[in-house]
């Protein structure tokens, strides 16, 4: 189920909740690339040149390569940066 739209200079990216995965698309609509993202990703925004997707049964903030669709953040171990949330 996509639950968010976004543009920028690297293309139109879908969010989608029901498969977990962030969806690039070309300029005619077409998919491009692909990357499974954490868990019920739900939010989603431009970032300087990156895209952020934060998951939210995973409780991680994913900064993704809008060229590549691969995540950036914590290169030494390609994880994402986990949240603490004081409630």
């Amino acid at each position: 189920m996509p639950i968010k739209f976004l543009e920028n200079e690297e293309g139109i990216f879908v969010l989608s909740h029901g498969t977990s995965s962030l969806y690039k698309l070309n300029d005619q609509y077409e998919e491009v690339k692909s990357k499974v993202v954490g868990v019920n990703p739900f939010e989603m925004a431009n970032f300087n040149e990156d895209v952020v997707v934060a998951g939210y049964d995973s409780d991680e903030v994913y900064v993704m390569d809008a060229e590549t669709v691969d995540v950036k953040n914590d290169q030494s171990r390609r994880r994402a940066i986990p949240i603490d949330v004081e409630e």
